[in-house]
């Protein structure tokens, strides 16, 4: 080989090596390409499951679709319960990341929808509107037809106060319930009240005592209505100050007649001891003169010394039954009630009260662990009314009678009946908070003059 054929291969060989240097720079490149577009598809991929605009994942054949606002606890309740079949609609999922977190896998699978707000807002105490609800259900309605391509069968149910007042117009406003009637807005319409109040009246008909007294240590709003309830349906309602006059007075009555019982039965004993003693010296005296008798006349002296001792004992029985029919007489110890009040915490006074005679009214029921853990020292549970819970199962309820075949008005018809125990007192209610918002309203004007 000659000098220039070698430098030819050396050029050769130089060029061969710069080629693969850089071809393993652009793979190395392109790698690094692959991975950082993956990251940042992942990342949107997890922002968009995080922010409810990344669609759902097929094969779930029933899906339930919540509008849930701003937040729900009934929401949550219900993921808990069904999973991936409930899809909820917050309208800032951002304010519910744990939640996402939770139950999407981390961001993997879909689990939320983001309900996009109207241009026009909302008053700042609405969260979700008649109109708005009416109006998402129509446009999930369209959407699904348009993706199943086959007849399928959809029911709008609605949680809310039936006798909320609704201006359309008129001169003068209509009730939830009358508006619904008239509009078609909706198929069901849950109460929200209703289920809580009969919850109330079970839990009292399950621990109150026959005085039928409770004490109700709730917020100003949420006094007069269950006051109302409680006392159309026959108990006595006190305050938490009153709770306490009452308790000391139960415990100074209930010392007077444990007091009294016991001089009663003192006074027994002293009465039974004195006729023992009159017993034996009455013995003795008739064993005494039954000895200095004759024995010929032992026999009679025997019968004798028994009728005498017959004759005697008559008129102690006699005595004994006046005795206890005046015990009788006296009134007997009743039982200590336990005053049913929650404080802040279940000690009351001197003792510690009974969690099965405490109703806790809560919203959610991620606080009964707490509860649990108040009412261990006292050796029993706590029963609380939990809304969320109770608004779930009349849900779960009428999805079932859905599947079973029933029509909207049928189930309709069967929630009024249910509700039926509480209908005047959710009328006086109604009626109350009328009275209130009109007296305000007059206030403002007359304020505003």
């Amino acid at each position: 080989m000659s000098s220039a054929d070698a430098s030819l291969q050396l050029r050769i060989m130089s060029v061969f090596t710069t080629r693969a240097i850089l071809a393993g720079f652009m793979v190395v490149t392109q790698l690094l390409n692959i991975v950082r577009a993956s990251g940042t598809a992942a990342l949107g991929y997890l922002e968009s499951v995080y922010s409810g605009r990344e669609p759902p994942l097929k094969g779930i054949e029933e899906r339930i679709i919540r509008l849930a606002g701003k937040g729900s606890d009934v929401t949550e309740v219900s993921m808990v319960r069904y999973g991936a079949h409930i899809l909820p609609v917050f309208e800032d999922p951002a304010q519910h990341r744990h939640l996402v977190a939770q139950w999407s896998l981390n961001g993997r699978v879909p689990a939320f929808e983001l309900r996009m707000m109207p241009k026009a807002p909302l008053p700042k105490d609405e969260e979700l509107s008649v109109e708005d609800a009416s109006q998402a259900y129509r446009l999930v309605e369209r959407q699904t037809a348009l993706a199943l391509q086959r007849p399928f069968r959809s029911l709008c149910v609605l949680l809310g106060d039936s006798r909320q007042p609704c201006d359309l117009g008129g001169e003068s406003p209509v009730s939830l319930r009358e508006r619904m009637r008239l509009k078609q807005e909706v198929n069901v319409l849950i109460d929200s009240k209703a289920p809580l109040l009969l919850e109330v009246l079970r839990w009292c008909e399950r621990f109150v005592d026959d005085r039928k007294t409770l004490v109700l240590d709730v917020t100003p709003h949420n006094f007069t209505p269950l006051r109302l309830l409680l006392e159309h349906h026959g108990y006595s309602v006190l305050t938490p100050a009153e709770a306490v006059e009452f308790e000391e007075r139960e415990r100074v009555e209930i010392a007077a007649e444990a007091k009294a019982k016991a001089e009663v039965e003192e006074q027994d004993r002293r009465h039974r001891q004195e006729l023992e003693e009159q017993e034996l010296v009455l013995t003795g005296t008739l064993w005494l003169s039954g000895r200095q008798r004759g024995a010929e006349n032992a026999a009679a002296s025997q019968d004798t010394s028994t009728t005498d001792e017959k004759d005697k004992v008559a008129p102690k029985g006699t005595e004994k039954e006046k005795r206890q029919a005046k015990s009788d007489e006296a009134p007997a110890a009743r039982r200590a009630a336990t005053i049913n009040a929650v404080h802040a915490t279940l000690t009351s006074g001197d003792g510690v009260s009974d969690p099965r005679r405490c109703c806790v009214l809560i919203n959610q029921p991620f606080g009964l662990e707490h509860l649990d853990e108040l009412a261990e020292d006292a050796g029993e549970k706590f029963h609380p009314v939990c809304a969320a819970e109770i608004y779930d199962d009349y849900f779960r309820q009428v999805r079932v009678w859905t599947r079973m075949g029933h029509s909207a008005a049928v189930i309709q018809r069967e929630l009024d009946q249910r509700f039926e125990p509480v209908r005047g007192s959710l009328d006086a209610i109604a009626a109350l908070n009328q009275t209130r918002t009109e007296s305000k309203q007059r206030q403002h004007f007359l304020g505003s003059k």
